[in-house]
């Protein structure tokens, strides 16, 4: 997918692409599915000017003989046991790719993309100044968000800037859009949740001007109403709108083609430890209000693939969860940092891989597991998280087998800064 640095996210609604660097926006075409789980492949470092497919084998190390056929092994990478420390490639090394064998263990592998075009802030922005928040693709176009400066950058098919949405126009409310989170492209319409105006608002991508406007949908929880601050959206077929809104724990708000409130779907389950209850039991009024709350966590990310599935991430899942769920191979969700929703909210994803799909496997307590940020579906089931934590993609199948790993953090090309 196309991606964009500094927090842009891996939104790309209705394209393929590839992904960014922490200077400005990495394009490119993909190479398909390939780098399973247990790949070992020779590596290929990313480097030079556009992002395309690879020109190496990308069944090289899973066919017999494949050293006797000239094949290269994978470089030593020390590897520890799942959620242990492991020599990982860091620093000048990121742009080297890897992937797990089905014990864990990280190689070398051919890299799925290699950088093609880089798109300088300058080349953006008259000012100098640029603040991606999200990113879509509609048709030929790619669409930036510039959060903090209320924009919108429309890019052609060659990512040339063709226009800039300075706000928007003919709003009940205003004309300005204060720190935007999120976008979305659907049957025609830009959506956009202007978050600290406490709305969503579906424009023309030509020409900015609203065609509909969501100010207050009246949201419930337990009988009060919940302020609204829309960071992430997707529209289905029908026009209904699944929004990941600031401070709402309940799961994604539900919102009519019109805007009316439908309530909450997917909502993440909370458990807690027999003891806990026991000791609650006995516990006094002050005791009770002393302990922790236990509450849902909140959503994130969202999008949607072409069968009408809402796909829903959770970057607060703790490292203890996600090394058990490794540990364990779990397969449930319990501890899931990502979501597939049918329409009661429940998580129908597939996790048939070796591993659940939690981003890397191996990391130190100290570390922390990936931080899943953002979630980009494509086609056949395909889909990408994005790890903000250390600035890669982990794509996978539809099975939830691990295809390929990308970026790393830093300011090189292929590598991202604060993604």
């Amino acid at each position: 997918r196309n991606q964009v640095g500094n927090g842009a996210g891996v939104h790309g609604h209705a394209g393929e692409g590839a992904p960014a660097d922490g200077d400005g926006m990495a394009v490119g075409s993909d190479s398909g599915p390939h780098g399973r789980q247990n790949a070992q492949h020779r590596p290929v470092p990313l480097g030079g000017g556009r992002l395309q497919p690879t020109d190496g084998d990308p069944l090289r190390g899973q066919r017999p003989h494949a050293e006797e056929e000239g094949g290269v092994g994978p470089v030593p990478f020390h590897p520890a046991q799942p959620g242990q420390a492991a020599a990982l490639p860091a620093g000048p090394a990121a742009e080297e790719c890897y992937n797990y064998t089905s014990n864990g263990e990280p190689v070398s592998v051919v890299a799925a993309y290699t950088p093609t075009v880089r798109i300088a802030t300058e080349e953006l922005s008259g000012d100098g100044r640029f603040a991606p928040s999200d990113l879509c693709v509609g048709g030929d176009e790619l669409y930036l968000l510039d959060g903090d400066n209320g924009r919108i950058y429309v890019l052609d098919a060659a990512c040339r800037v063709a226009r800039v949405l300075n706000g928007v126009h003919g709003s009940r409310v205003t004309d300005t859009l204060a720190h935007p989170k999120g976008l979305c492209f659907r049957d025609g319409l830009l959506y956009i949740a202007d978050t600290d105006n406490r709305r969503i608002l579906a424009v023309d991508p030509q020409t900015g001007g609203v065609k509909k406007e969501i100010a207050d949908p009246g949201i419930q929880v337990l009988g009060e109403e919940v302020d609204f601050f829309p960071i992430r959206l997707s529209v289905d077929r029908s026009g209904r709108l699944f929004v990941v809104s600031r401070n709402v724990n309940r799961g994604l708000v539900m919102l009519s083609a019109d805007g009316s409130f439908g309530g909450f779907i997917g909502a993440p389950k909370v458990k807690v430890d027999l003891s806990v209850w026991l000791t609650r039991l006995f516990a006094t009024e002050e005791q009770i209000r002393r302990m922790q709350a236990f509450v849902p966590t909140e959503y994130n990310s969202v999008d949607m693939d072409s069968e009408g599935f809402v796909y829903a991430t959770i970057g607060s899942v703790s490292t203890a969860s996600i090394k058990a769920a490794i540990s364990a191979r779990d397969s449930s969700g319990e501890n899931a940092p990502i979501r597939r929703l049918n329409a009661k909210g429940e998580d129908i994803l597939t996790r048939n891989g070796f591993f659940p799909p939690v981003g890397d496997l191996q990391f130190t307590a100290a570390d922390g597991c990936s931080t899943i940020a953002d979630v980009a579906v494509r086609g056949g089931g395909v889909y990408t998280l994005l790890d903000s934590r250390r600035g890669r993609l982990f794509t996978y199948d539809r099975g939830g087998a691990l295809l390929y790993i990308l970026g790393g953090t830093g300011d090189r090309i292929g590598c991202f800064t604060s993604p």
